[in-house]
Formats: structure tokens, C-alpha cells, sequence
């Protein structure tokens, strides 16, 4: 018995014996993939109605034949610029090598690409494009699938979390999870819910959930909470509970580089004279923010607020002991 195909595979063989002029006929097609004959009538007709395949039925050889030239893929299903696409997301989805995402949605594409013809797969334009490799998040598999589960339930979980940066040890809580968020800023998984033990919405880190059992108990998305917005108006994929508007100012040299990208979703730029730049932003998080100003050393300077200012002043002071 043939193992199981689906009807673009079986399309895909029709279209080789009929370009090879071998004239199939339904009853040899259908046994070929153990199928019943009326299977491969509906491949013909959906290739000749939506495909618009020239395919004609030769009396005399007892077999379909192609009328005129035509050609199955990628024309038809794919053009050649969504085929190069697919390639390339086929090189985006091997830089989260190690995530516990990346085999289903590497295998989905395997599905897609395998249909492609031999000459398309193998184009040098699919070699235009070049990205970077993230590092492997140290993110338990077990507690991942448990937390899918739970998601795509909507249920309830008890969860153990390395909570160190708010209690100094690891809480027991129930939560009620939202969203499954990847990092590319931080290279890791993250999860969105709403904490029972803290009352609020919270972002926990998946690779500090020791351990998450899915619960019976079902749930429903706190009414009116924005999602969306509390994703995209984090900071480094930092969120703390209180917005506070900051303002950086950039050198000539620096400036250049700040334009070209967008850092927040609340972000104004202010242009000087002298060439400098004044960003400002609302965001959630003084932590985040500073240990990203940070990064551009005597570059950047924080006009506001004054409570930011102090902080980097500290921590210029901390950092030149250490070098005495």
C-alpha cells in the first residue's frame, strides 16, 4: 500500500507523466496511491478549471495528455519572487535554531519548498539575503509544550518562577497566560499573563519557569486589555507598571545611527544645529533604558529626567572604581 499523499503530490506526479507524454489514466494513478479513480478525475479537473492546465483526453492511447506547453510550479501556485520569499524565511527560521518553535515551523516550510521545482529551489538569487544567528535560549521543552497547551485551552496554570529580581527566591503562583512572546532584542522566549499572587499583568521569562502545570480551570482575557499595545510599548522588552518620558541627546557622530532606526513606538527625534539629536520617549522601564544608554558611553548624554541622570551618574562613578 502507498503511503498516504496529499492531492498536490499526486497533482505533482500527473504533471511529470504528462510532460513526459506517458498518458496516465485515472484507474493507474489511483492505484498507484491506492486512492479510488474519482480521487484523480477531481486532481484533473481542479489542474484544468483553477490551473488552468491544458490537459485533453487521448482516445486512442487511453490516457490525459498536455495540449500545449505549460508548466506546474512555481507560475502557477508561485510566483518567482513569493518563491524566493519562501526561501529566505527558510534562512530567517535557522537563525532560532534551539527554540522550541523552530522544528514545526521549519518542517511547515520543508512542506511548501519540496514542491518547488529543482531548478527554482536551487537559484543563486536565494543566496542575496543573509541573517544573523540568535543564541539558543536555555528554555525548558516540557514547560514550553505546557504552556502552549495551556494557551491554546485557555486554562488556568500553577507555575514555579525564579523571582529573584522581585522576592529574592522562587514564587508558586497561578496565572492566567496570554501570549507567548519571542525576544529578538534578548534572544528568548517570553510569557504574558495575568498573576494571581500580584494582581496585575505580568511578563515572566520562560527559561526562569522551573516547572508549569496546566490546570482545569478555564479563563477569559481580562476585559479591554490592550495586548497589543502592552507588547509593542515595552523597552527593550522591559515592562515596569509606570510610563516616565525620557530624553537623550546624541552626538553628530552618534546621530546618524539613531535615525535609522525606530526604538520605541513613542519616539520623537529632535534635530540640532550642531548635528546632535534629542530622542525622547515614553517607556516603562529606567532600568532598561539606562543600561541601553549606557552602551554609547560618551556619545549620548540623558537631558531627563533627573531621577535617570543620577542613576548613570552612580553607575560611572561604580564602574571607574573598579578600574583605580
Amino acid at each position: 500500500m502507498r503511503q498516504f499523499r496529499p492531492p498536490m503530490v499526486r497533482m505533482q506526479h500527473l504533471d511529470r507523466l504528462l510532460r513526459n507524454s506517458r498518458y496516465p489514466n485515472c484507474s493507474a494513478v489511483a492505484r498507484y496511491f491506492d486512492v479510488s479513480p474519482r480521487s484523480i478525475r477531481s486532481d484533473i479537473r481542479y489542474m484544468k478549471d483553477m490551473l488552468g492546465a491544458p490537459i485533453v483526453y487521448d482516445s486512442r492511447r487511453r490516457g490525459f495528455a498536455y495540449e500545449g506547453a505549460w508548466q506546474f510550479l512555481p507560475e502557477v501556485l508561485l510566483d518567482p519572487m513569493e518563491a524566493e520569499a519562501l526561501m529566505a524565511t527558510k534562512k530567517v527560521i535557522s537563525g532560532y535554531h534551539g527554540t522550541p518553535c523552530h522544528d514545526e515551523v521549519s518542517r511547515a516550510l520543508d512542506k511548501v519548498l519540496q514542491y518547488l521545482p529543482g531548478a527554482c529551489a536551487d537559484r543563486s538569487e536565494s543566496d542575496i539575503h543573509s541573517f544573523g544567528r540568535f543564541s539558543d535560549p536555555l528554555v525548558s521543552i516540557a514547560c514550553f509544550t505546557s504552556i502552549e497547551d495551556s494557551l491554546r485551552q485557555q486554562t488556568k496554570m500553577r507555575i514555579i518562577y525564579d523571582d529573584s529580581s522581585r522576592s529574592g527566591a522562587a514564587t508558586q503562583s497561578t496565572i492566567h497566560p496570554y501570549r507567548l512572546h519571542f525576544s529578538q532584542v534578548l534572544t528568548s522566549w517570553y510569557l504574558v499573563a495575568w498573576c494571581e499572587l500580584s494582581q496585575e499583568v505580568r511578563t515572566f521569562a520562560v527559561s526562569r519557569i522551573s516547572e508549569a502545570v496546566p490546570l482545569d480551570e478555564v479563563f477569559s482575557l481580562q476585559e479591554g486589555f490592550p495586548l497589543g499595545r502592552y507588547l509593542s510599548g515595552a523597552f527593550e522588552d522591559v515592562r515596569e507598571p509606570q510610563l516616565v518620558k525620557v530624553s537623550l541627546r546624541f552626538s553628530p557622530h552618534h546621530s546618524q545611527w539613531i535615525r535609522e532606526r525606530k526604538w520605541h513606538s513613542s519616539q520623537e527625534l529632535e534635530d540640532h544645529e550642531d548635528g546632535s539629536l534629542t530622542l525622547s520617549m515614553e517607556i516603562p522601564s529606567l532600568e532598561a533604558v539606562m543600561r541601553w544608554v549606557m552602551r554609547y558611553g560618551g556619545e549620548a548624554e540623558v537631558v531627563a529626567p533627573e531621577e535617570l541622570r543620577n542613576r548613570v551618574k552612580e553607575e560611572i562613578v561604580r564602574m571607574g572604581m573598579l578600574y583605580l
